[in-house]
């Protein structure tokens, strides 16, 4: 029997358990419909600061300075300065060719010169001491001049000179050679063999391509940043607004020049540019996700506490990232609503997050 007592036990309990939940207080219940849901809406802050409008487009890296280097006489190399990537300064010889012959010509030259000057002196004191009355005038110098040949003397020594002076080609200016074929010394070249060039980027240009109805956006001396595929930034400035357009791709050419010290930008290189062509100015510039329609106007939710109360709104000027607004009911430093606010309505209480 005394095994017995165990199941009676067991479903006395089960029934002593039911009744208790029969019995609970229904005030315990939590009543879903009487709980206020917020929804959450990320903010962010206004400033006063100035909308800046921009335009965009790709251009292509040139020197300011660059000269394709060639000789100008024919004749065997005697030493020259041609390797790539070489530093020279303005002056520095570039080419020299062997100059024997020339230097004959010049010497040549110069004593047939001579010889004509000692002949015209000679006459010229003849004419004069035969004839001591004959007034001594220019016409009658020049005349015994031409006759003996002066002014030809003189003109070839300087035409010798000059062909000596191309056997020598200097840099006219500091730079770096560029070499697409490597040459040496004693090779021979021919009068107007391109060698290479000399490249001067310690500043370069930027030619950037814009749409026929940009041109009149920009003038000379606006800013521009420059930027590269590699990261590289640099401020620059606007040198000159083409006057042409093409009439095919109805494009003109905006020329910015930069500074390039430390070399960063490389001849050929292809870079963005973005030009500074208007500044707007208001009372309060707000992010443009700030900005919704109703009922066809504009407006922005403020926030005030826990609840938000909409404005309509006129924007001044917006680009893709910012809109500037002009009235009282917004300052600088008010928290509007710019992202999860499309279906909160005016007086409406959220859960505020700040961007």
């Amino acid at each position: 029997m005394q095994y017995l007592h165990k199941p009676i036990t067991l479903i006395l309990l089960l029934l002593l358990l039911a009744s208790c939940e029969e019995e609970s207080d229904p005030a315990d219940e939590v009543d879903e419909d009487r709980v206020e849901i917020r929804p959450t809406v990320i903010f962010d802050v206004t400033d006063d600061e100035a909308l800046f409008f921009h335009l965009e487009t790709q251009g292509t890296v040139e020197p300011v300075n660059e000269i394709t280097i060639q000789t100008r006489q024919s004749g065997y190399v005697e030493e020259h300065s041609i390797r790539e990537g070489r530093s020279v300064r303005q002056g520095d010889i570039l080419i020299a060719l062997e100059d024997d012959e020339w230097q004959l010509d010049v010497e040549q030259a110069r004593e047939n010169l001579k010889q004509t000057e000692d002949e015209f002196r000679a006459e010229h004191q003849a004419t004069f001491s035969a004839n001591p009355d004959t007034s001594i005038n220019q016409e009658l110098i020049d005349g015994i001049r031409r006759r003996i040949g002066v002014q030809e003397a003189d003109i070839a020594l300087r035409q010798a000179q000059l062909q000596l002076s191309y056997a020598n080609l200097s840099a006219p200016f500091d730079g770096t050679v560029s070499v697409e074929k490597n040459f040496s010394r004693g090779e021979y070249l021919s009068a107007g063999t391109e060698v290479g060039r000399l490249v001067d980027d310690s500043e370069v240009r930027v030619r950037y391509d814009v749409l026929e109805h940009e041109l009149a956006m920009v003038e000379p001396g606006m800013g521009v940043e420059l930027t590269t595929t590699g990261g590289i930034s640099v401020e620059g400035e606007v040198e000159s607004v083409s006057p042409v357009v093409d009439p095919d791709s109805k494009t003109g050419q905006i020329v910015a020049i930069f500074d390039n010290q430390d070399g960063d930008l490389r001849t050929g290189m292809t870079v963005d540019g973005r030009i500074q062509t208007e500044m707007v100015e208001g009372r309060v510039r707000a992010p443009r996700e700030a900005l919704l329609e109703r009922d066809n106007r504009e407006l922005v939710f403020i926030l005030n506490n826990d609840t938000v109360e909409w404005v309509y709104v006129e924007p001044i000027a917006q680009t893709s990232d910012w809109v500037i607004l002009d009235e009282e009911e917004i300052s600088p430093g008010d928290t509007l609503a710019v992202d999860r606010h499309f279906a909160i309505s005016h007086q409406q209480e959220v859960e505020p997050r700040l961007r």
